[in-house]
C-alpha cells in the first residue's frame, strides 16, 4: 500500500466534463429514434392550449390541466428517450386516454368541434400510438 497521493490541482471545466462524461454513461438511450418525439408534440400543444385557455377566458382550470397534462406527457417523453420505453408510453398512454375521455365529454356537452373536439381527437390517437408502443415493449 502506498501512502497518500500528493493533491493535483483539478481546473472546474476538468470536474465539470467529468460529471458530465459520467452521467451521460448512464444514461440509457432508446432503442428507436423517434419514439417519444409524439409525446414531446402533444405535451407541447396541451401546454400552449392551457395557456391560451387561460388568456382567452382566465381559465384557471385550463392553465392547470394544460400545464400538468403537458408537463405529464413532457416526463413521458423524456422516460422514453431515457430508454424506459414501458414506463413512457404507458403513462403517455394513460394521459392520452384521459385527454381524449375529459375532452370528447366537453366537446359532446358544448357541441363545439373547436378546441375541444380536435384537442380529444389528438389524445385518441395519442393514446392509441402510446399503449401500442407499450404493448410492444
Amino acid at each position: 500500500h502506498q501512502g497518500p497521493q500528493p493533491a493535483t490541482h483539478v481546473s472546474p471545466a476538468t470536474v465539470l466534463v467529468g460529471v458530465l462524461d459520467r452521467t451521460r454513461s448512464r444514461r440509457r438511450p432508446s432503442d428507436m429514434t423517434g419514439q417519444a418525439h409524439p409525446a414531446y408534440a402533444v405535451g407541447g400543444l396541451v401546454i400552449v392550449g392551457g395557456l391560451i385557455g387561460y388568456l382567452r377566458k382566465g381559465s384557471r382550470a385550463s392553465l392547470a390541466a394544460g400545464l400538468g397534462v403537458g408537463a405529464g406527457y413532457l416526463c413521458s417523453g423524456n422516460a422514453i428517450d431515457m430508454g424506459a420505453q414501458f414506463e413512457g408510453h404507458s403513462s403517455a398512454g394513460i394521459l392520452g386516454t384521459l385527454l381524449a375521455t375529459s375532452m370528447g365529454f366537453r366537446s359532446l356537452k358544448s357541441g363545439k368541434i373547436f378546441p375541444s373536439g380536435v384537442v380529444a381527437a389528438i389524445g385518441t390517437v395519442s393514446a392509441a400510438y402510446h399503449i401500442n408502443k407499450a404493448i410492444e415493449w
